[in-house]
């Protein structure tokens, strides 16, 4: 569901691989496949690993385009 990786991210544990961008557009992809087969798919892990993995992403992709202080 996402859930559990986001809290042991938050809690200090790293977890490899978890927050990152192919984990984002498996997950996309994976619900988007889940729902148009008329599965029944929880809606709160699939956005709880979107957020975090967009939090995750996003300073790291700003940091690289800004210049250095």
């Amino acid at each position: 569901s996402g859930i559990p990786e986001v809290k042991a991210y938050l809690n200090g544990r790293r977890v490899p691989r978890a927050l990152g961008l192919r984990a984002l557009l498996a997950k996309a992809v994976g619900v988007c496949f889940a729902v148009s087969a008329d599965l029944v798919v929880g809606k709160e892990g699939p956005m709880i690993l979107a957020g975090a993995a967009v939090a995750y992403l996003v300073p790291r992709a700003l940091a690289r385009l800004a210049p250095p202080l």
